[in-house]
C-alpha cells in the first residue's frame, strides 16, 4: 500500500480569524436598516473565511479518507476468510442447535407429563393411606389440591467461549392488516408534497401542519 501525504493547512492564521469573527459577531446588534445591512457584510465575511478553511483542509480531507479507503479495503480483504469462516461453521452449528432444541422441547415436555403423572398418583397414594387411616378430611384436601410436578428441564449442548441468544424474527406477510400504531409516516413523501404545494399540502396530505420557513444564503467573495 502506498504512503499518503498529508499537508497540514494555516492552521493558526485560520483559527486566529475565525476567534475574531466570533468576537465581532457577539458585539453585533441589528435594530435598523444599516445595522442589518452591517450584519450582512458580517455574514460575507462569515461565508468567505468558512470557504478559506474548507480550501485548506480539503487536501488533507482528501488524503485522509483515500487513506481511510485503503485501510478498510486492505481490512476487509484480510477479513473475508474469516468472516467465511465463521458464518460456515455458525451455520452448522445453528442447524445442529434446531434440531437438538427440537428434541430437547420433546423429551422435555416427555419428561414433565412423566413427572404431572408420578405426582398425581403420588397424591392419590396419600390420599388413600389418609382415608384408609380414618382420616377422610384429610384425603379430600390432598384430592383437592392442585397437583403441580417440578418443572423439568433438559439442559442445552454448549461449546467453550460461544453464547447463544434466542431472539425473534418475523416478515410482513399484509401490509395493509399491519395496525395503524406500527405504520410510520413516509416524511420523503410528505415533504415532497410540502415542498411542491405548501400551504396546500396540509389538506392533501392530512394530519400536518404547514408553516412557512427562512433560510438565508450568503456568498463568499
Amino acid at each position: 500500500m502506498s504512503t499518503i501525504e498529508i499537508q497540514t493547512p494555516d492552521e493558526a492564521r485560520l483559527t486566529f480569524e475565525g476567534q475574531s469573527l466570533a468576537s465581532r459577531a457577539s458585539a453585533l446588534v441589528v435594530t435598523s436598516d444599516p445595522e442589518y445591512a452591517k450584519a450582512g457584510e458580517f455574514l460575507v465575511d462569515v461565508a468567505t473565511l468558512r470557504k478559506a478553511i474548507q480550501s485548506a483542509c480539503g487536501p488533507a480531507k482528501k488524503a485522509a479518507h483515500e487513506a481511510h479507503r485503503q485501510v478498510c479495503d486492505l481490512e476487509s480483504r484480510m477479513l473475508l476468510p474469516v468472516t467465511t469462516a465463521e458464518a460456515s461453521v455458525k451455520r452448522i452449528m445453528s442447524a445442529y442447535s434446531a434440531e437438538q432444541e427440537r428434541i430437547r422441547r420433546e423429551r422435555e415436555a416427555e419428561l414433565q407429563r412423566e413427572a404431572q403423572k408420578k405426582a398425581e398418583d403420588r397424591a392419590i397414594a396419600e390420599a388413600e393411606a389418609a382415608q384408609a387411616a380414618g382420616q377422610p378430611e384429610v384425603a379430600e384436601a390432598i384430592i383437592s389440591q392442585p397437583i403441580v410436578a417440578p418443572v423439568v428441564s433438559v439442559p442445552r449442548p454448549k461449546a467453550a467461549g460461544v453464547a447463544t441468544r434466542t431472539g425473534w424474527g418475523f416478515e410482513i406477510l399484509d401490509a395493509s392488516a399491519i395496525q395503524r400504531p406500527f405504520l410510520a409516516p413516509d416524511e420523503a413523501k410528505i415533504r415532497a408534497q410540502v415542498n411542491a404545494l405548501g400551504l396546500d399540502a396540509a389538506r392533501i396530505v392530512g394530519g400536518i401542519r404547514v408553516f412557512p420557513t427562512t433560510t438565508m444564503a450568503v456568498r463568499a467573495r
